[in-house]
């Protein structure tokens, strides 16, 4: 591009700790897509006789295509008591022929499927570094080592995606995390056109927040670990970009919505009534819960949409503003 470099608004982190992080397997996430593509680049080979797997583009855009394998079968992690948001993730994503996921690998755990490929196919060892497990014992996979296996395909991902990253200074203040972080919190969310609502919570007992401790919680840390930055709901009737979390009439953080797609089988586990997905890019939780009267907002039962000049009041009482990611 006229030999200069591109300039990126997104900022990504690609360590191992944030491929762990933030790796839920979803297809219409930008960031998973990359790392598809990182994968049908090395041109992985079939397991049983190390030919080419044929990838079609078609296929790569549906999140329950049988050419994505999970390399520890979900059922047989199920059984093992993991947590689904950990068994659905991209690092244990591989990318095989129609035939041996449905047929050959079913719910056995790698250490039983793998000898019947070793048996077969004597290059096995070369085959599996084209789907970036570049050493099965080192990788856990004959110990059934879950943990071990997700440790070790991160940093082998993530070294295959800093020889491809065109790495750019930044300014000074800027930070890593996924979203631009700027100094002046009005210039952040200056967003022409973006629209805000503010979403209100508490009403189902189930899922009803014991305290204000619970929501800081659900907004940093839960949110992006545990939940995989999915944030479940009923009925959807608006299409935000950026959600501003209530309870109670109160104000307590805001979400920055990346996209919208339909609940999953995990999803509706965790919260049966989901219909929808907001998959959150970034968070930020308030210092100082804000009460929505006191800025004029009132009636949030029906999600109403905040006007730039009552979203800017609600962060000036918000005071300091913790950001989740984090670094």
């Amino acid at each position: 591009m006229n030999d200069k470099l591109p300039k990126y608004e997104w900022l990504i982190d690609i360590s191992p700790k944030y491929l762990k992080k933030l790796g839920y397997f979803s297809t219409g996430k930008s960031f998973i897509k990359a790392i598809l593509a990182l994968y049908a680049y090395h041109q992985p080979k079939s397991f049983n006789d190390n030919s080419i797997v044929n990838i079609a583009n078609n296929w790569l855009k549906r999140a329950n295509s049988k050419n994505y394998h999970h390399f520890f079968p979900k059922a047989y992690l199920k059984k093992l008591g993991k947590d689904l948001s950990y068994i659905n993730h991209i690092l244990n994503i591989t990318i095989v022929d129609d035939f041996l996921n449905k047929r050959v690998i079913k719910a056995n755990p790698p250490s039983k499927y793998m000898v019947d490929f070793k048996n077969k196919n004597p290059n096995l060892d070369e085959t599996m570094k084209t789907h970036l497990i570049n050493d099965l014992n080192k990788f856990g996979v004959w110990n059934d080592d879950y943990d071990k296996f997700i440790e070790e395909r991160a940093y082998a991902v993530s070294k295959e995606l800093n020889k491809r990253m065109i790495k750019q200074k930044i300014k000074e203040g800027d930070s890593s995390a996924y979203i631009h972080q700027r100094e002046n919190w009005k210039k952040e969310y200056e967003l022409n056109g973006k629209k805000i609502y503010v979403f209100g919570h508490g009403k189902d007992p189930k899922y009803e927040f014991p305290n204000e401790k619970s929501i800081i919680y659900y907004l940093g840390e839960d949110l992006f670990l545990n939940r995989q930055c999915r944030y479940r709901r009923g009925s959807i009737l608006r299409s935000p970009d950026i959600i501003i979390f209530s309870w109670k009439g109160k104000a307590y953080g805001t979400l920055c919505v990346d996209h919208i797609e339909p609940a999953n089988e995990e999803d509706r586990l965790e919260y049966p009534n989901a219909k929808k997905v907001f998959v959150i890019n970034s968070t930020e939780v308030f210092q100082n819960p804000v009460v929505l009267k006191n800025v004029g907002i009132e009636n949030i039962r029906n999600a109403p949409r905040v006007s730039n000049e009552e979203f800017f009041k609600i962060l000036e009482k918000a005071g300091k503003k913790e950001k989740y990611p984090k670094t």
